[in-house]
This record gives structure tokens, C-alpha cells and sequence, in this order.
């Protein structure tokens, strides 16, 4: 119905703007409109003067929020046209007007019917993990023939669905319940979302006409998943990286027991840019950047971002090109606010009110509120119970910053937690996310400046370059320092211990790798390790 609704739209968008788009260009316009006109009849309002005002604020509020430099380095990769957004903001009302006389009735609207939470014993749940999109909608098309409903969650992964496998997509679903269900891209910033879905309303627009914006979506997306869920029989939820619903239901419901988990592995294959992208360093550049880090840290996130992909880092550290600030809730901070809790709990209240702290913190975001607020609870008691059970210890300092000089270049961070037992200093980094299996760890200090190195290499780095840090600080260097990751999600708390690593070599490696960073002859250039672009904020301006 859905893909029929746009076509109709495909065609008086050419008839009105532009003749020769094809369909497939056509697509992302289409999910736009169609979801500005639902959300205006659904609720009743007045098309004509919304569309008026989105097309007055287009003219007096062209994409002007880029430098010449950043619009210099896009330009590079693929066509930046305002000009055409321009022209659709202002011919919208005559489309929504067109496509009211083609189709005077065409959905019926309904409000999604409130659910019962019913812990049904015999529900059979299956969680599993996949190496890419693309993986799951090969499993998707092995099952189409079962008797089975197939959701698709992210609806930007519509164009890759082939001809011959049948999904819905949550927009779809409505009050309707399955006996078995297959989810797709229950991902991470895909459910919930991170950002508002596809319009032509700018979302202060849309509080002002009180349409749906992006906090309305994810309570109305919150409902309608654990709807399906509760109806179903058997339900398989297929993700790349895990949703926080998928968390809920993994650490806090009565199913958390009967979780069946599969890791799907397999050969990916990318479509790669002919032409390789690279930026020439300058001497202005690098005096620039020289000048940065005299002033503020060079931390452990910017050179783990470097060691993965000098291009990713020349974007965010160099051209500081940056996404907004987000307002949405997911897992970055969940961290956070778990920190500060934690910060809190130990310096000033205890341990007694901590729900009421994450409330506190959590109001400042919209989104998954509920969820976020278990989670965090939980990760607090967890870690609680480990420190009691692993007393006693002194805490020396709760997210503190710590830093060395390199040439000038200021290198440090915030540590999580420095604290002592027996004759040891321990720093401990808290991580939020599962348990890393071993192999996800560099096996020596070589390995963890590798570009191709291990997903969790990362910590590592992290956690080495902190205890380097505080072995050069008077008031820590005779004592023997101890770097410690703590996985506070589960309830038996796991801490993995590096003590066994060398500090000389990782120093020695250090080195190496910030005279690369300021060598003027080494160009910022993509990675090599293709499964590090599919969470990059700039994928789509370096095409990979």
C-alpha cells in the first residue's frame, strides 16, 4: 500500500518539479512527503498555512551553518544542491493538494491501542547477531516461505528489499498481532531512533502545529514494538548492534532466561570507490593543530579514531566538521550518565538514592527514558555489590583528568576511577557494553596501533595510555600501576587486568605513532578496515 502511495506521489513530483528523476532518486522524497501528509490529516490541521511557513523559512534559513572549508571538502565527494531542496519546499502544497484529488481517502488513521505486558511462558525468543544488513536480509528470504511476518524496523533499508520478500514495516503494522514474527534491524539508533524520521517540516515546525516529532515516534515505536512482541508466539529479532529495547528485554524481563542467542557469521562484500580518498597535510594545518593540543588534550577517543582512520580523524579533529549535539537518549549516554551517577554516589550521597540521581540526569533527554533508567539502575548495583564484594579499597579520584607532555602536545583524558588496594594503584575504566571475547583484544602492543586491529583494541589503548599517564605523575610512581576494565552490565561484574603489558614499548609505539600524526609527507587517508566505516558519522562524504 505504502509503495503504491508513493508512486502516485513519483509521478506528480515529475509532472512538478522534475520530469526526469527516476524512481529510485525519487524514494527518500517520497517517504518525506508521504509522512508530512499523514501526520497533518492524522491530525487535522491546516496544510495550507504549515506548508506556507515551511516555505518562508526555507528563503530566510538556507543551509548556511557549514565554513567554506567544510563545504569545500563535501563538494569533493558528492553534489551539496540547497537549491533543489528550495524549489521543493516551496511547491509542496501543490503536491499534498495533487495528491489529496488522486487519492481523497487514502489511509485510515488509527491510534495504536495500548498493550497488556502478559509473560507468556511458552514464547519463544531468538536474538540473532549479524555481520551486516545485508546478512540479515539473506536469512529474511531463507525464512519467507514459513509461516512467518517479517518487520522491517529501519525503513531506509526499503530500497534493498528484493521483489520477492514480503515485510512490513512498524508504519505498516498498526493494531494487528502475528503468532511469528522476524524482526529486522533492530539495531542501535535504528529503534529507537536517533534522528526524526524523513519530512519537510523542520521538527520546531512541527512542535508549533503540535505534529508528531522525533519523542512522540519513539513512545508511539516503544508501544508498537512491545505490542508485537506480547502477541507473538515466536519472535526473532535480528540486529548488527544491539537495540536498548533488546537490552530491556535481555537483562530486566522474566524472559531474560529463556533468550535464545546466535551469532550469524559470514563473508561480507563491499562496493568499493574506485578512486581513493586521501588529504595532503599543510604546514598551516599542522601548526593549527599543534596549537589545539598545546591548549587543550589530546585524548585517548581522537587517537583511537586516528590509529583507525587518519581520514575520519582529519574530519572531526582537523575540518571539525561535527554532528549536532544530540537530545536523543542512546547507549553514549547511558555511559555518561552512568559515570556521573557513580561520581556522585562516591563522593557525596551514597549509595541509598541513586534512582532518584539518573531520574534527575535522564530528564534532559526525550526517548527510551524508561528503559535508559533500568538499565543504568541496574549497571549501579552491579558494580555496588562487585566493590563491596571486593573490599576494601580506597578510591583516590573519580573522573579526573590526567595528562603528559609530548613535544609540546598535551596527551590525557578523564579517568573513570584511580583507586588502591594493597600496595597497587588501580585504574579502572568503566565500560557499559558486553563482555569482549578474548580474541576481541590485541595480543600484543604492535597490534594495538594496528589499523587492522581488533574491535576492542580500542579499550586497550585506552587503559595503557592512562597508566603511562600516571606512572610519570609524582604522586603515583612508586607504586606499581594496574589498568583495569570493568563490564558493569551483568550482575556477576567481570574486570579483565593488563598488568602483564609493557609500558616502555608502549611507549616506544607511541611515539612512532604521533610522528606519523605531524609528519607533513603522511596524508590523511581511509582506512583499511571496512567494518570501522559502518558506524562513521562520515560514510557518506568518503563513499565507503
Amino acid at each position: 500500500m505504502r509503495s503504491a502511495l508513493i508512486d502516485v506521489l513519483w509521478e506528480i513530483y515529475k509532472e512538478k518539479i522534475d520530469a526526469k528523476i527516476s524512481f529510485e532518486d525519487f524514494l527518500p522524497i517520497g517517504e518525506a512527503l508521504l509522512n508530512d501528509f499523514e501526520d497533518i490529516d492524522k491530525k487535522n490541521k491546516n496544510a495550507k498555512g504549515i506548508f506556507k511557513n515551511v516555505a518562508e523559512l526555507s528563503e530566510i534559513s538556507k543551509p548556511n551553518y557549514l565554513t567554506q572549508d567544510e563545504k569545500k571538502i563535501i563538494k569533493r565527494f558528492f553534489n551539496f544542491n540547497d537549491e533543489k531542496t528550495s524549489v521543493m519546499q516551496n511547491k509542496i502544497y501543490e503536491i499534498y493538494e495533487s495528491f489529496k484529488k488522486t487519492n481523497p481517502e487514502y489511509e485510515k488513521f488509527e491510534e495504536i491501542s495500548d498493550y497488556e505486558e502478559v509473560f507468556d511462558e511458552e514464547k519463544n525468543i531468538t536474538f540473532i547477531q549479524f555481520t551486516s544488513r545485508t546478512a540479515q536480509i539473506n536469512y529474511a528470504l531463507k525464512q519467507e516461505k514459513k509461516d512467518v511476518t517479517i518487520i522491517l524496523c529501519d525503513e531506509k533499508l526499503l530500497p534493498a528489499i528484493p521483489e520477492n520478500l514480503s515485510v512490513l514495516t512498524m508504519n505498516d503494522v498498526k493494531n494487528e498481532t502475528f503468532d511469528n514474527i522476524i524482526f529486522l534491524s533492530t539495531d542501535d539508533k535504528i529503534i529507537p531512533k536517533i534522528e526524526p524520521k524523513p519530512s519537510f517540516i523542520p521538527q520546531n515546525l512541527r512542535r508549533y502545529f503540535e505534529l508528531e516529532t522525533l519523542e512522540d515516534e519513539n513512545k508511539r515505536e516503544y508501544k508498537l514494538f512491545f505490542k508485537l512482541f506480547n502477541g507473538a508466539k515466536n519472535v526473532s529479532f535480528c540486529y548488527t548492534d544491539m537495540s536498548c529495547f533488546l537490552l530491556q528485554l535481555s537483562f530486566l524481563s522474566p524472559y531474560k532466561n529463556k533468550i535464545v542467542k546466535i551469532v550469524e557469521s559470514g563473508e561480507i562484500k563491499y562496493e568499493t570507490r574506485k578512486e581513493e580518498i586521501f588529504v595532503e597535510k599543510t604546514a598551516e594545518m599542522l601548526d593549527k593543530l599543534k596549537q589545539k593540543y598545546r591548549d587543550k588534550f589530546l585524548s585517548p577517543s581522537a587517537l583511537n579514531i586516528y590509529i583507525d582512520c587518519s581520514l575520519q580523524f582529519y574530519f572531526r579533529y582537523v575540518a571539525e566538521i561535527r554532528k549536532p549535539d544530540e537530545t536523543e537518549l542512546n547507549p553514549a549516554i547511558l555511559g555518561n550518565i552512568f559515570h556521573k551517577t557513580m561520581q556522585i554516589i562516591y563522593e557525596k550521597v551514597g549509595d541509598s538514592n541513586y534512582e532518584n540521581l539518573i531520574e534527575e540526569e535522564l530528564k534532559h533527554y526525550s526517548g527510551g527514558r524508561q528503559i535508559f533508567s533500568k538499565v543504568i539502575s541496574q549497571m549501579v548495583k552491579n558494580t555496588l555489590d562487585y566493590d563491596k564484594k571486593n573490599a576494601p579499597n580506597k578510591i583516590l579520584g573519580l573522573e579526573q583528568e590526567h595528562f603528559f607532555e609530548r613535544d609540546g602536545i598535551k596527551i590525557g583524558g578523564i579517568i573513570d576511577r584511580i583507586d588502591k588496594i594493597g600496595d597497587k594503584i588501580r585504574i579502572i575504566d568503566y565500560k557499559t557494553g558486553k563482555i569482549p571475547d578474548k580474541n576481541d583484544f590485541a595480543k600484543n602492543i604492535p597490534d594495538i596501533f594496528s589499523s587492522k586491529r581488533p574491535s576492542k583494541a580500542k579499550y586497550q589503548f585506552q587503559i595503557y595510555l592512562y597508566s603511562l599517564i600516571l606512572s610519570e605523575n609524582e604522586k603515583y610512581k612508586k607504586f606499581e600501576i594496574s589498568p583495569n576494565l570493568l563490564f558493569v552490565l551483568q550482575s556477576e561484574i567481570e574486570a579483565k587486568n593488563f598488568d602483564y603489558f609493557s609500558k616502555e614499548e608502549f611507549n616506544e609505539e607511541l611515539t612512532k605513532k604521533l610522528k606519523e600524526l605531524f609528519n607533513i609527507s603522511v596524508p590523511f587517508a581511509q582506512c583499511e578496515n571496512e567494518n570501522i566505516c559502518k558506524y562513521c558519522d562520515y560514510c557518506e562524504i568518503c563513499g565507503k
